[in-house]
């Protein structure tokens, strides 16, 4: 049973969300322009690199895919392009801040 263990997969719902209530976590679709594609822009300045289109094939493309290629299975992650971290340290500086504590920073890797 071939796997692929390593691969990125967001459903295009996802930009159709992020089109109509994305202002509401700090993040926008926008077009980037020499490619055309749509990418995400978060309201700290970030623009991440634009979605191409493998990342966010319809699901029935991607099991063609899988097939023709012999995989028979994906462990699919997120895509950390669009992980926000500096919104997230920002939210845990207002959050301790708010509850009068210090946030700790912890190493993520040893």
């Amino acid at each position: 049973m071939p796997i692929d263990v390593h691969a990125h997969y967001l459903p295009a719902k996802l930009l159709d969300i992020a089109e109509r209530e994305g202002a509401r976590y700090g993040v926008g679709v926008t077009v980037h322009e020499p490619t055309c594609q749509k990418c995400l822009r978060f309201e700290y300045g970030l623009q991440v690199r634009p979605f191409f289109p493998k990342l966010i094939e319809p699901l029935a493309a991607r099991l063609d895919g899988m097939q023709r290629m012999g995989v028979e299975r994906q462990i699919l992650s997120a895509w950390t392009d669009i992980f926000a971290y500096a919104r997230v340290r920002r939210l845990v500086s207002a959050t301790a801040s708010a509850s009068g504590t210090k946030p700790t920073p912890k190493p993520v890797m040893n």
